[in-house]
C-alpha cells in the first residue's frame, strides 16, 4: 500500500468513526491550511473546518458519514458516500454526495471538497421553499 492510499485510508476511517470527541483525530491528518468546502461552507485552516465539523455535530443527532466507494491515485482521491442523521428542522436526513479530497505530497489533507445537491436534499424539504423548487422543476422539466 501506498504512502497516499494509507493516508486517504485513515482519513476515510476517521470520517466514518467522527464524534465531536474525535474531530481533533481528524484534523491531525489535515495541513494547517486545509480548505473545506460544501454547499453551506467555504473555511480555510484547521480551526475553522473542525468549527464547521462541531456545528455540524450541535445541528444534527445521530450523524453518519458512511464512505461507500473509495478511488484515486497519489494525490487526489474521490469518495462517495451517505451522510445519515436527524435534523431538529428537516427530521432524517439521508444525504448522498461525492468528495475530492487532495493530499500534500506528504500525505496530509489540503483540501475536502464536497459534491452535493442541497436543492434536492435540503432545500427541497422546507415547507415553503421545497414547494417553490418542485415547481421550478416542473416548469423545466422536458
Amino acid at each position: 500500500m501506498t504512502a497516499h492510499r494509507s493516508a486517504i485510508q485513515a482519513y476515510v476511517d476517521a470520517l466514518q468513526t467522527l464524534r465531536p470527541e474525535t474531530v481533533d483525530a481528524l484534523m491531525a491528518l489535515c495541513r494547517p491550511d486545509v480548505h473545506f468546502r460544501d454547499p453551506f461552507n467555504d473555511v480555510r485552516g484547521q480551526a475553522a473546518y473542525a468549527n464547521t465539523l462541531r456545528h455540524m455535530f450541535r445541528k444534527v443527532d445521530g450523524l453518519r458519514f458512511e464512505v461507500t466507494h473509495l478511488s484515486g491515485d497519489d494525490d487526489v482521491w474521490c469518495l462517495a458516500w451517505r451522510f445519515t442523521g436527524r435534523a431538529r428542522l428537516l427530521g432524517d436526513l439521508e444525504l448522498e454526495g461525492t468528495s475530492l479530497v487532495g493530499l500534500d505530497e506528504g500525505g496530509k489533507v489540503a483540501s475536502h471538497i464536497d459534491y452535493w445537491d442541497a436543492t434536492e436534499q435540503v432545500y427541497g424539504r422546507l415547507p415553503v421553499v421545497g414547494r417553490l423548487f418542485r415547481l421550478m422543476r416542473r416548469a423545466f422539466r422536458a
